[in-house]
């Protein structure tokens, strides 16, 4: 057996093995494997749901039968109960407790057991009514009539109801526990600073209240039911009658349910002998507790179906599973054979198998098409396009070190190693302001621009270049002339062809774009210096108002050594503008700052300069009192990072940044007003207490500072001046509706009688002494 697994297995899953009639049953072999885990694992999942669901039913109807229980078993004892306390009240009976000759009172007593005959008919449930007279040796009783203490048969149970601590109590009397009566016992007189003098005792038939018990509980073959006194002694039990009257001091699960603050509940827990027990528990208003217990085999036993009928489902879906996989198979198969016969029709001889196995010949027939393969892709390596881009994007990088490299390259793809070369750099402004496009676009914008100018280029008879798409929202051109032209002629028809694309692009794509135009340079070498050229022309926008084209050699000009500062009164004036919510004055402001940065012509500085004011801002977004991270989760850095241009910048200022931070005040400044009423009525409320503002800061989560501040602008007075308002208000109220003394009313606002006096006079011009007498 062993020797016939191992063979299974290595056919299974050795490399080295023989396929060779083995395929089509390892196919069979894999589909009923592949059939049976899904089933067998669907079968567990709805065993284990089925069984979760069971298990959660039990629990339900255990909790519902239990409540049951308890409301018709408390509905019997608390009529028991009553009828006690009516009879106790009862004049005729109340009587006999002040009576001396109550033995010779036959009248009397003949009423009383009429009392207690109809009490007693009134229910199946009590088996008799006595009441006895410690002063007259007397016992009243609906089984005996009248009879003597000396000859009652349960005088044990009479002493232990008059000595009782307790005025009224159900218990199990050891006499009247083996008649099968469970008492309840009330002391007499009810009204009565004097000692016991007598007590009714209504004597309960126990098997009666055990059919409470059964009758109203989905009863289960080892379900035990208990109640529990208000002493946590057993009253009631299902099965074991001989535990009446103990209490249960092993069972953990019972001592959890006595000290759980919980009304009902049921959970699993160990019982006494170490078996998993279900336990369910209801307490009811009066004290006592109704428990039942149920083994989780019990449990187990009742649920038995559901594993066979899970076990008979898994085992059918099996055999249909198996069934349908080995006839899939056997049909999934026969293509197969008919293709390979086909390929070897079609292979001539060309693909010659070692071995006489279809995977061999399979594997075999792989390997000539991927050597084809290979060869295709080397052919197409060399005819891609593509490549004599990714040498611009290396060329305009600079990654060439070694000029042999880039000199092989150029010989390569058929670029001159010298000549004129000049670089021109299309950039679109406004990019942000395209409704057609998201910022993922950017590479379908750039491969748009990149198509005009070649066609432009195509068109322009005295031009020779190269275009090179960076998929971003711009385009390259590298121009390029072999001494065809004169220099000025070739710079000339540059800028008119850069001319020509800015006015092809807002027309036909209707974008706005600047063109930057690097040197001209005599070396393929020197392409990525004239490409630099290119976007250092573009950051003249930054602080100079020019044309679409930008040639480098005529925007650079002598720079003269002036004194740059950065314009301090201008932030201060936007900052001002915004705070008084004027966005028009801080517009004009920002104009001013930006005119301000524009005489130091120097393109770093005014980048930074707008950071630095994106900053100032921010802190005075902060110092209003808006968190930080709300401020910050607009991610406002990246979005300047993003403007490249003077006018760009200022459009993000006026309608992102402005409005942004005027939302954000206004927001603040509902939330602070609400802050604050909140604070007031927290001083109101507690106005007895000693009230700080860091309390209040944070009831309101603020910083002291910023609540002082809002207190003074909203309320018109300080914190401090507010908290004493209040607190002499108060102490006026106590002075004139009450009759507390000074020093009372003093502690009772959170002051010393010596504060209280100085604050008062200072506040009322007079004395609270003499503020009572004058307007009482």
């Amino acid at each position: 057996m062993v020797n016939r697994l191992h063979d299974f297995w290595k056919a299974l899953f050795s490399k080295s093995a023989d396929y060779k009639g083995g395929f089509l049953s390892r196919m069979i072999w894999f589909g009923c494997i592949s059939a049976c885990i899904p089933v067998i694992v669907g079968g567990t999942f709805y065993y284990q749901t089925s069984m979760s669901q069971m298990y959660k039913q039990i629990r339900d109807e255990s909790q519902v039968s239990l409540s049951l229980v308890n409301d018709r078993l408390e509905r019997e004892l608390e009529r028991v109960e009553q009828e006690s306390l009516n009879l106790a009240m009862d004049p005729i009976v109340s009587d006999t407790f002040y009576s001396s000759t109550i033995k010779g009172q036959y009248i009397n007593q003949k009423l009383i057991l009429d009392i207690l005959s109809r009490k007693k008919n009134a229910t199946n449930v009590i088996g008799d009514i006595l009441l006895y007279n410690v002063e007259a040796s007397l016992v009243l009783s609906n089984e005996y009539g009248h009879i003597s203490y000396e000859e009652y048969r349960f005088r044990k149970d009479l002493d232990a109801a008059v000595a009782s601590p307790r005025q009224s109590e159900w218990v199990i009397s050891p006499d009247s526990k083996k008649d099968g009566f469970v008492s309840f016992t009330r002391q007499l007189p009810i009204i009565s600073l004097e000692k016991v003098k007598g007590a009714i005792v209504f004597q309960a038939k126990e098997n009666e209240l055990k059919r409470y018990l059964l009758d109203s509980i989905s009863f289960i073959p080892g379900q035990e039911i208990i109640v529990l006194d208000t002493q946590n002694k057993i009253m009631l039990h299902s099965k074991k009658i001989e535990l009446l009257g103990t209490k249960i001091a092993d069972d953990t699960a019972v001592r959890n349910i006595l000290e759980s603050m919980d009304k009902s509940g049921n959970f699993f827990a160990n019982n006494l002998t170490g078996e998993q027990t279900l336990y369910t528990y209801v307490k009811s208003p009066l004290g006592r507790t109704y428990i039942a217990t149920l083994p989780k085999k019990e449990i187990d036993n009742r649920m038995s179906w559901v594993r066979w009928v899970t076990v008979f489902a898994v085992l059918l879906l099996l055999g249909i599973g198996v069934l349908i996989s080995y006839v899939n198979t056997r049909r999934a198969y026969n293509p197969i054979d008919h293709l390979i016969k086909y390929g070897k029709s079609l292979s001539h001889g060309r693909i010659v198998s070692s071995n006489d196995n279809e995977l061999s010949y399979i594997k075999e027939c792989l390997n000539f098409l991927s050597k084809e393969s290979e060869q295709l892709a080397d052919y197409l390596s060399r005819m891609e396009p593509g490549l004599r881009e990714r040498f611009f994007h290396k060329l305009l990088g600079n990654e060439y070190g070694v000029l042999n490299s880039l000199n092989e390259d150029c010989q390569r793809f058929g670029i001159a190693v010298t000549g004129s070369y000049m670089v021109l750099v299309a950039d679109v402004e406004h990019y942000y302001r395209e409704k057609r496009f998201m910022p993922k676009d950017k590479p379908v914008v750039g491969f748009a621009i990149a198509n005009v100018m070649e066609e432009l280029l195509n068109d322009h008879p005295s031009l020779e270049g190269y275009v090179v798409n960076c998929n971003q929202n711009r385009g390259i051109v590298i121009m390029h002339h072999c001494n065809k032209t004169t220099y000025d002629q070739f710079v000339q028809d540059t800028k008119q062809y850069a001319t020509i694309v800015c006015e092809a692009l807002r027309k036909y794509l209707s974008l706005q774009v600047s063109i930057g135009i690097g040197k001209v340079y005599s070396h393929a070498a020197d392409i990525p210096v004239s490409y630099r050229e290119a976007l250092v022309a573009l950051q003249y926008r930054m602080y100079r108002d020019t044309k679409p084209v930008l040639f480098i050699e005529d925007l650079e000009i002598t720079k003269k050594k002036t004194a740059v500062f950065y314009p301090r009164a201008e932030e201060k004036a936007i900052l001002s503008c915004l705070s008084k919510d004027e966005l028009d004055g801080a517009q004009e402001a920002l104009q001013a700052f930006a005119d301000a940065l524009r005489g130091s012509e120097s393109y770093n500085f005014i980048y930074q300069a707008y950071h630095v004011l994106l900053s100032s801002i921010i802190d005075s977004i902060e110092q209003s009192g808006v968190s930080i991270l709300d401020i910050l989760e607009n991610n406002l850095f990246d979005q300047l990072k993003g403007r490249q241009t003077q006018s760009e910048i200022y459009d993000w200022f006026v309608d992102v940044c402005f409005p942004l931070y005027k939302r954000l005040i206004d927001q603040t400044t509902e939330s602070a007003k609400m802050g604050i009423k909140r604070v007031c009525q927290y001083i109101k409320d507690n106005i007895q207490t000693d009230i700080s503002l860091t309390i209040c800061s944070e009831l309101i989560r603020m910083s002291p500072s910023h609540v002082s501040r809002l207190f003074k602008k909203e309320m018109g007075v300080s914190f401090v001046e507010y908290v004493t308002t209040c607190k002499m208000e108060e102490a006026k109220r106590l002075l004139l509706e009450t009759e507390y003394t000074v020093n009372d009313i003093a502690i009772l606002i959170g002051y010393s009688e010596r504060n209280l006096s100085r604050i008062f006079q200072r506040f009322m011009k007079q004395s609270p002494g003499h503020y009572r007498n004058n307007h009482r």
